[in-house]
């Protein structure tokens, strides 16, 4: 009887197994329909009632999932997921991967993404080779590689998955690895893969860009076609920042996952920025780049300073960077323990640390902004404010390590880069601070980096001495390096005077003092810095003094302007903040902002930088001053006029509705401006057409037309 029951009981399981829905597509149907047919061998109708059971029970769910298949992708198409093709994505792996049919395996792989559980594979290991031979099988495709991918990139600390990936680079596909990007680069021999990779591609983007280079210098100013090249070359130049950049982000985005991929991948480029040659600078602006993005999303990162300093560093140059690492990762406000310690190691008795330290970049931001955050810096002690001028002085009144290699202004990164001794990125940060204190930089001046005659030499030269500084520290300060320290640092002083006396009046001496702080790049950001921290605070226009005060701020950066060329831009900057926080709540406040602008653009020539600016500023801007910025422009600049300024202008005064204009009925002067503008670009040949409103209104200036019609109604 007992052995009856197990059989009943047996078979009961079997039956179950064979009423299932499609059970007769199952790999495993045919070994239990044999088990029941040997059970119920005695039985003659055993074998008609498995068909029927099998028949009854089958659904087709199998051919109808591929029939909607088949539908989706007609009617959607191959299905393009993020994770898989990145946008900017050069990888040719990542690419073929990205458009895939909507069939079954899609669909299966999006199942098993959604169901996976790694604790459930801790026993992976000692679970037999079965599985481990199906997860092979797996592996022997591409698309299941890509499950694979797709599950390392969200469960980072499953044996299985590392099992998987080892097993995969071992078959040949470390480029395949690779190509998949970031997702995997908390796998270290992934990430040490995708590191060279990355490494490589500079390299092979660095080739290209001195190609360009070479090709645009080698025309003349007397070829007749030297000014083409000159542009396709600066074109070049510029896809290649953009990529660059891009392989900067993607390698910081891979060091994301740990402080040693990091350390890792700072100290390689660190070693390879020690090259003679022209890759040793791209390699060393590659370091800064990586340091700036990853310390934005963790400040920590600048904590490992010390662990990135030269070998060979001394103890002074390594507590220095501990104290530079603990301020950049604190941040602002100041910590005043901190910089009261780095003061007492640069200005204290020697021997004293290297001023490569101290010339970092964000380091002289943060310097720069904790002192100048408020007139006369009071938001500091006497003595931290003190602290902070004398080593912005001591920073920037010595010439960098590598400043014979730094001398030229690349138009890319790979035709140079910052200076090791400096610290500083050359795109993409915060302005630098020159640390030539009375240097006078043209636009347009020393840019050879299209010429490979001295350039590595020096570079080669500019990295020894840095070695040698790092080791020793700052060496003897001459007398010469000790008069500019006291320069820039009576230029500072008088910086945070003049900020002071913004609410009040400038008497001559404060005139004279401002052409000081003009001849000091370091006191010029400072008073900038100052200016938009003011001029940026919406309730600095609800003071009574706003009006002269504003006058005063403009004054200054106007004399700054006019001193410091490369320091236009920054001055275009802030007016068009003012611009922005101000609206049109104070019209003559606007108006003194506005003619900053014009004279940027008439008397500094910085056209194209204005017209950027004002394109910014007036998307949101009320329309009546925009008018009144027209007119200024009209007022001072008369024809002739290139092709695209007089495209830029009509366009604005389509924009802002010039032709509703008040006073074009009176007769007065802006109807004589707008019809000498209208008279002279008429005449003007444009390499592309003017669109529909802009060509109608240059009609209507050219003719005069406007001011009649507004006369006549």
């Amino acid at each position: 009887m007992e052995g009856s029951g197990m059989q009943e009981e047996v078979l009961k399981k079997l039956e179950e197994q064979l009423r299932q829905p499609d059970f007769v597509v199952e790999p495993g149907a045919s070994d239990v329909v044999r088990r029941y047919m040997q059970a119920r061998s005695s039985d003659p109708a055993a074998a008609e009632l498995v068909v029927d059971v099998l028949v009854d029970n089958y659904q087709g769910y199998g051919p109808l999932g591929s029939l909607m298949c088949k539908w989706l992708n007609i009617v959607k198409g191959p299905v393009v997921e993020a994770s898989e093709a990145a946008p900017g994505s050069s990888h040719a792996g990542a690419a073929n991967i990205a458009n895939q049919p909507q069939d079954e395996y899609h669909f299966l792989k999006e199942f098993v993404k959604s169901r996976f559980q790694p604790e459930r594979f801790q026993n992976f290991f000692s679970s037999g080779e079965k599985r481990k031979e199906a997860v092979t099988s797996l592996l022997s495709h591409e698309r299941g590689r890509q499950l694979i991918y797709e599950l390392s990139a969200e469960h980072r600390n499953s044996l299985m998955l590392t099992f998987a990936i080892q097993k995969i680079m071992k078959q040949g596909h470390q480029d395949e690895v690779a190509n998949m990007g970031s997702s995997l680069a908390s796998y270290f021999m992934v990430f040490h893969g995708l590191l060279s990779n990355r490494l490589q591609t500079a390299v092979d983007l660095c080739r290209t860009a001195h190609s360009a280079d070479r090709g645009g210098s080698s025309a003349g100013p007397s070829n007749s076609s030297g000014h083409g090249q000159q542009q396709g070359a600066a074109s070049s130049n510029a896809r290649t920042s953009a990529s660059f950049e891009g392989l900067c982000r993607e390698l910081a985005d891979s060091c994301a996952g740990s402080q040693h991929t990091y350390l890792h991948a700072q100290m390689l480029l660190r070693h390879l920025s020690q090259s003679p040659d022209g890759k040793g600078r791209m390699f060393l602006h590659m370091f800064h780049r990586l340091e700036r993005i990853t310390a934005q999303t963790q400040p920590t990162t600048w904590s490992l300073m010390p662990m990135l300093m030269p070998s060979g560093a001394s103890a002074k140059a390594l507590e220095a960077a501990q104290v530079v690492g603990r301020l950049l990762a604190v941040g602002s406000p100041i910590g005043s323990a901190d910089v009261t310690r780095l003061w007492r190691l640069y200005c204290g008795d020697a021997p004293k640390p290297p001023l490569a330290v101290l010339q970092h970049a964000h380091l002289l931001q943060l310097l720069l902004s904790s002192t100048f955050s408020s007139h006369g810096g009071r938001a500091l002690s006497e003595e931290v404010q003190t602290a902070c001028l004398e080593l912005l002085a001591a920073a920037t009144s010595v010439a960098d390590s590598s400043s014979s290699s730094s001398s030229s202004s690349p138009s890319h990164p790979c035709g140079g880069a910052s200076d090791p001794a400096s610290g500083q990125p050359d795109s993409g940060s915060s302005p630098r601070i020159p640390t030539s204190p009375h240097s006078h930089a043209r636009p347009g001046q020393g840019a050879n980096h299209g010429s490979d005659t001295g350039g590595d030499d020096s570079h080669a030269k500019g990295t020894k001495r840095l070695r040698e500084s790092e080791q020793h520290g700052c060496g003897d300060e001459t007398e010469e390096v000790l008069e500019r320290r006291r320069q820039t640092l009576a230029a500072l002083r008088a910086a945070l005077s003049l900020l002071s006396k913004a609410h009040g009046k400038l008497v001559d001496a404060d005139v004279r003092a401002a052409s000081l702080v003009a001849r000091v790049p370091v006191a010029c950001l400072g008073v900038l810095h100052a200016v938009k921290h003011q001029l940026s605070r919406v309730e600095f226009y609800s003071e009574p003094s706003a009006l002269s005060a504003a006058a005063i701020y403009l004054r200054l950066m106007m004399t700054i302007a006019g001193e410091r060329p490369e320091l236009v831009q920054q001055v275009i900057d802030v007016i068009r903040a003012c611009l922005e926080v101000q609206g049109s709540q104070r019209v003559e406040l606007s108006k003194q902002y506005l003619q900053g602008l014009v004279s940027c653009m008439r008397d500094l020539g910085a056209v194209s930088e204005v017209i950027q600016a004002v394109d910014d500023w007036a998307k949101a801007a009320d329309p009546s001053l925009i008018r009144i910025f027209i007119f200024m422009i009209l007022t001072v600049l008369g024809p002739p006029y290139s092709p695209h300024f007089a495209s830029w202008l009509l366009q604005l005064m389509v924009a802002c509705g010039v032709q509703r204009g008040r006073d074009l009925s009176k007769g007065g002067r802006n109807s004589s401006l707008l019809l000498e503008f209208g008279t002279s670009a008429s005449g003007v040949v444009f390499p592309t057409p003017l669109d529909t409103k802009s060509a109608l209104l240059l009609q209507q200036l050219a003719s005069g037309r406007i001011g009649q019609d507004r006369a006549g109604s």
